[in-house]
């Protein structure tokens, strides 16, 4: 075990390409100190009040989505539980008209008048069979529910009885349908979203329009977004919320706009972990911080074989971390504001921070954003107030409600605004400003391997103060994922242990073996001396051997090279000298048989093509535990015909397992 506290891996900071607003003015708001509250789950503005749906710490075994109804007024000044009937029920949907607030519960449909408080519950005696709402909206005076598993119900004006619609909405899978989590209205057009897909319908339509390859499109992940909220433009489309971004939709025209927010690759170091004044952090938390950045590299190395799997056969690889939106990370929460739209965010991969933002719809711009300490699940809004529900779980200091001043943010003037589009020039001019190695682990994980080692040894040499990510970095741009060089992979991997041995990149790589089973002076890679002008190698290696004189072939200096060229880093040497250094063996001719077998093992396990088995493709063969250097007979770094020939045989006749 080690004291270290690891440091921050794979660092690569996000640009703040939407222009901060002036700190706002945040208050939180105040609960009962009987009733703890661990979040908030849905908020609703209407009648001049605030309506919530709160989960309480004693009801912390509701399921997600739901909570029980609290209401806040100004006249009072208190947020307070709504007592009465609906007291003992739980709500995970807020709808309202002029005169009701309309809320889904466990079990069915219910609606309470603003000015007298009374209630209205629909069930089965009204026509309203659905026990299990995801959302209720309006259409044209006409009150729509949806139950979660697709069942539309219609409440026409001056009725009292639900009508349930001839269609349901589709499930992707009807065999195993999953639940619609919300619904709402726009103009004309109804809108329900799942885990996987959005379905849309006019209200004069009998079928449901399914949309789920649409909103992926243009994105740079491999998985398809999983969608999160929903929310309705005024005007007949809507918007749809996703763990990789914003998309909006308009169902008469059939127009989808995705906004993706890039891949995040940086991994914070640190404990992970409070430790109290006057207390010390035991090894044991030193080595799970340790455990966790390097289950999270890993991580980061399997998406990007992963990108490489999918880029194959492409003109252009796919690259998840360059930026093609404005978004800081995954939509959580929306809210319409007129013509703005208020939207809650991820702040890139800390899950337990959020960035507020505004955006105004007509002219898709965005007028600024402020950060906030907790998940955001809902958002509210009146002439003064933003109001923010929050998930405080992770952080129970906080309050599950904030209060945000308005008027300072919605007032920024319009010739500040930016618009979400990147311009080439402004994406490059900032991403030339990043340091090297931040640029050299964009190019890493956006499919540039080549421009790895450009930026981090254009010399052909790692710099002689390189530290362990750099030369994990040089190493890994060379496996089967970037170009597929297994020597300079070897060679970065064996440095990289020699210089840094109790380094946690150097365990990520220990089960990487060096192809070469005992490592020369003159194979290792070195730094360039400025003492000794470096001079090309002055004899050059003939195919084949000219004269009965063996030849004799320096050995290859290091050299700077042009940058972009491929650089040699390990000289290689001649089988010529090898065979004039050591007495002449006969060597048995290789059978029919075996020349078979061994071509079709080639032919399997030859990943670069050389005729010849490297330790990497050795292992992929025989396992991991098999061993190289005993195969290895020659000495040469490489397992050639006859030495594969040998290892058959001695499989041949090792004895059968009992």
């Amino acid at each position: 075990m080690t004291n270290e506290i690891p440091s921050d891996a794979l660092v690569l900071r996000r640009f703040e390409w939407i222009p901060p607003f002036a700190t706002p003015r945040v208050i939180s708001a105040q609960f009962p100190r009987t009733v703890p509250v661990i979040s908030v789950e849905r908020l609703l503005a209407a009648d001049g009040q605030l309506w919530a749906a709160i989960r309480p710490r004693s009801d912390a075994n509701l399921a997600s989505g739901r909570g029980r109804l609290w209401s806040y007024s100004d006249a009072r000044g208190l947020l307070e539980p709504v007592r009465g009937a609906l007291e003992i029920h739980s709500v995970n949907a807020l709808a309202a008209d002029t005169r009701r607030l309309w809320m889904a519960l466990n079990g069915g449909l219910a609606a309470m008048e603003f000015g007298s408080g009374v209630v209205d519950a629909y069930g089965p005696a009204q026509g309203f069979l659905s026990t299990d709402v995801a959302g209720v909206g309006f259409v044209d005076g006409t009150v729509v529910a949806l139950g979660r598993y697709g069942v539309l119900w219609g409440l026409v004006a001056g009725s009292s009885s639900f009508i349930r619609a001839a269609e349901a909405a589709p499930s992707e899978n009807p065999r195993s349908p999953s639940a619609w989590n919300g619904f709402t209205t726009s103009g004309d057009w109804m809108a329900a979203y799942s885990d996987t897909s959005v379905a849309l319908r006019h209200r004069r339509g009998a079928q449901w329009l399914m949309m789920r390859d649409e909103l992926a499109n243009g994105t740079t992940r491999i998985h398809p977004p999983r969608f999160q909220c929903l929310s309705g433009d005024g005007e007949g489309g809507f918007w749809v919320g996703s763990e990789h971004g914003l998309h909006w939709i308009n169902p008469e025209s059939n127009v989808v706009e995705n906004r993706f927010a890039p891949l995040t690759v940086t991994i914070p170091g640190g404990l992970g972990m409070r430790v109290a004044a006057g207390f010390k952090a035991s090894p044991a938390a030193y080595e799970m911080a340790r455990q966790r950045v390097i289950g999270q590299i890993r991580e980061r190395m399997r998406d990007r074989a992963r990108y490489a799997r999918e880029s194959a056969g492409l003109k252009q690889p796919i690259n998840p971390v360059m930026p093609t939106s404005r978004l800081p990370g995954g939509v959580t929460a929306l809210c319409r504001d007129g013509q703005l739209l208020w939207i809650a965010a991820s702040d890139g991969q800390n899950t337990n921070r959020s960035r507020v933002l505004l955006l105004h719809q007509p002219s898709r711009r965005w007028l600024g954003w402020f950060a906030v300490g907790a998940p955001i699940q809902a958002i509210a809004a009146d002439p003064q107030r933003v109001w923010l529900g929050l998930d405080i779980t992770r952080s129970p200091g906080m309050s599950p409600l904030l209060v945000v001043d308005r008027p300072p943010l919605v007032s920024v003037p319009q010739n500040k605004w930016v618009k979400d589009y990147l311009s080439p020039e402004e994406l490059g001019k900032r991403l030339a400003s990043l340091p090297v190695k931040e640029r050299a682990v964009l190019a890493f994980f956006g499919g540039e391997p080549a421009k790895v080692e450009e930026l981090l040894a254009p010399y052909g040499v790692p710099p002689a103060d390189a530290d362990p990510e750099t030369l994990f970095l040089l190493a890994f741009a060379y496996d089967l994922v970037g170009l597929n060089d297994p020597d300079r992979l070897d060679r970065y991997v064996a440095l990289l242990k020699e210089r840094f041995p109790n380094s946690l990149y150097t365990e990520l790589v220990g089960g990487v073996r060096s192809a070469r089973p005992a490592e020369r002076v003159d194979d290792k890679i070195t730094e360039p001396t400025p003492e000794a002008p470096v001079e090309p190698p002055a004899v050059e290696l003939p195919s084949a051997p000219a004269s009965p004189e063996p030849a004799v072939v320096a050995p290859e200096v290091a050299r700077p090279e042009p940058v972009g060229e491929p650089k040699n880093v390990t000289p290689e040497i001649s089988a010529t000298a090898e065979s004039a250094a050591s007495p002449t063996v006969e060597v048995e001719a290789i059978s029919p048989e075996d020349s078979i077998r061994i071509e079709v093992i080639l032919k399997k396990r030859d990943l670069n093509r050389d005729g010849t088995l490297n330790g990497v493709e050795f292992k992929l063969w025989l396992g991991q535990k098999a061993d190289f250097r005993v195969a290895d007979a020659n000495r040469d770094g490489k397992v050639d015909s006859i030495e594969i020939r040998d290892v058959l045989r001695q499989q041949d006749a090792a004895p059968a397992p009992q």
